[in-house]
């Protein structure tokens, strides 16, 4: 049997569990890349890369002035490397969960032992919101991963567990934060970080020359980005920018797109109301989230440590600032789950008593029972099995989780060790048959894929009456939309439209239908898609049409 002192002492159990959850990641790395946002992010980089212009951005030759360019740099750098694909594409965001889960690690040993550290890791990487954000890619996992390297160098400064290359390094992480998503990289470190030595009365802390450093470091890092956004906006006024002339790159950059959603001067806005993130926790941090309230309250009851008062700094501030803001999205918050999950940790930890013991094994059975009907849900009225393939990819690791489950008599990592082995289950079956099946329903990249297997070239086509980022990224490049007036010496063409251009095209051209594809929004399922019998009222129709000529003109 393996006792307590077996699985802490011992590395392999906690091994195990992060080669499993490192095998999920690895499975998601080819699933195709989703519309909007993150095709729209890999398709600029895409362009990024075969432009060269790298200071000032651009999304289809027009001016872009909207997220910071780390995302696109890091996309482009790795499509020049790597080929144009789209794991290529995905893999530096998988890189920074990576460095987010190192920092998180290594923050922790600052202030607990090796066990709570482990534990912070494996929920950390375990938990549902960065299983899909490793999968619909965005900037959220750079700014994750910077924010956490600049809060693990921060702390171990102020602890004087390390010299004056921590604040090089925790400089690094603010600048590369704000390269990622604005000066949201450098509050969030300053948040976990400031009002605790405020409230503590640590004044020589907080009035630290040393934190300069920082701050020139972070200047510096930053500077490239503030050089482009100057000469491609500021320096050419005239520019009509998202429907305004005299924008200023810098300002948008360090007020109006971050601070601007809470002022009013940002025209974003979804009414989503201040409670937008609590729901949201509660399907992005499973299955830890029943435990976060609960490690709460256990962190205010041992106040007097303050061991933990940085992640509960970190972790409700941004919260909190998040939620005022008017226009709300669920990714936005899961910058907060290192923290939470190193709360939980400590919880988890510390509780694992017999009387707590049996709380958390009730979590888990019904967490496992749940899954199972998820999945069950899944193969029989979402997308029905054709093979026994898809079960085989699940039932083997479940059949594993299950011996050690068994094998095992700890009271802590019994209910961890079935949480995490469900939570992986789920996953793959994610990533191995839910996501490439949703994806079939993305016309876009469909429709690209099937031209490019057919020989045809990115001069040839076009896009009538729609457009699609995957059209450009998985196409290798920008593509025009059809104009008459242009292209009609240019036979034959291949046209991507909807049911309306395709009408339209019948009417003035000879065509040739190539293609029908089903078409729906696959990052906004609703309850008629889901359902196999009903899906037929939820997609559209989308054309490859072969122009041929104008001849019925």
């Amino acid at each position: 049997m393996l006792g307590s002192d077996q699985v802490v002492n011992s590395k392999w159990i906690f091994n195990g569990i992060i080669l499993a959850l490192s095998c999920v990641y690895i499975i998601g790395l080819p699933v195709d890349i989703m519309n909007i946002d993150a095709a729209q992010y890999a398709a600029m980089g895409l362009e990024m890369k075969q432009t060269g212009s790298y200071l000032q951005v651009f999304e289809q030759g027009r001016d872009y002035l909207d997220k910071p360019p780390l995302l696109f740099w890091l996309s482009a750098i790795a499509f020049s490397l790597l080929g144009e694909y789209d794991w290529v594409y995905k893999l530096p965001s998988v890189l920074f969960t990576a460095l987010a889960a190192y920092s998180l690690f290594r923050f922790a040993l600052l202030f607990h032992n090796i066990l709570i550290a482990r534990l912070s890791i494996i929920i950390f990487l375990s938990s549902q919101a960065i299983f899909l954000m490793n999968n619909d890619i965005r900037t959220d996992n750079l700014l994750m991963g910077s924010c956490m390297l600049a809060i693990w160098q921060i702390a171990s400064y102020a602890k004087g567990s390390s010299g004056k290359n921590s604040l090089l390094w925790a400089g690094l992480g603010i600048g590369l934060g704000m390269l990622a998503k604005g000066p949201l990289g450098l509050i969030f470190p300053a948040l976990a970080f400031f009002p605790v030595w405020f409230l503590q009365r640590k004044w020589s802390l907080i009035f630290k020359w040393e934190w300069l450093i920082i701050l020139l470091v972070a200047a510096i890092v930053i500077s490239p980005m503030c050089y482009g956004l100057y000469t491609q906006f500021d320096l050419q006024p005239e520019k009509v920018v998202n429907g305004k002339t005299g924008v200023s790159g810098l300002y948008f950059y360090f007020w109006e797109q971050s601070f601007g959603r809470i002022t009013g001067e940002s025209t974003w806005s979804n009414n989503t109301g201040p409670f937008f993130f609590f729901h949201t926790y509660l399907w992005a941090f499973l299955p830890w989230v029943f435990f976060l309230i609960p490690a709460m309250i256990g962190i205010w009851k041992r106040r007097a440590e303050q061991n933990e008062w940085y992640s509960v700094s970190g972790a409700i501030l941004i919260f909190l600032a998040l939620s005022m803001s008017r226009y709300k999205l669920p990714h936005y918050i899961y910058l907060t789950l290192p923290l939470a999950a190193l709360m939980v940790s400590g919880y988890l930890a510390q509780n694992s008593g017999h009387v707590k013991a049996r709380f958390l094994n009730i979590i888990a059975y019904i967490y496992a029972l749940l899954a199972c009907i998820f999945c069950a849900l899944i193969w029989i009225y979402v997308f029905p099995l054709r093979s026994i393939f898809p079960v085989l990819m699940v039932l083997l690791p479940l059949l594993l989780l299950f011996y050690f489950y068994i094998k095992l008599r700890d009271p802590l990592w019994k209910p961890v060790l079935l949480l995490t082995g469900v939570s992986i289950c789920l996953n793959i079956l994610m990533n191995a048959w839910f996501y490439p099946e949703l994806l079939k329903y993305q016309s876009s990249s469909m429709a690209m894929k099937l031209a490019k297997e057919s020989g045809w070239q990115r001069a040839q086509i076009r896009h009538w009456n729609t457009n699609a980022s995957a059209l450009h990224f998985y196409m290798g490049g920008p593509i025009e939309p059809l104009n008459i007036n242009n292209d009609l010496t240019q036979f034959p063409l291949l046209v991507y439209t909807d049911e309306d251009g395709k009408l339209q095209l019948e009417k003035e051209f000879e065509t040739e239908l190539v293609q029908t594809f089903q078409d729906f929004a696959v990052t906004r399922l609703n309850p008629v898609f889901l359902r196999s019998s009903k899906r037929s009222q939820a997609f559209q129709f989308y054309y490859l049409i072969k122009l041929k000529s104008n001849s019925y003109e």
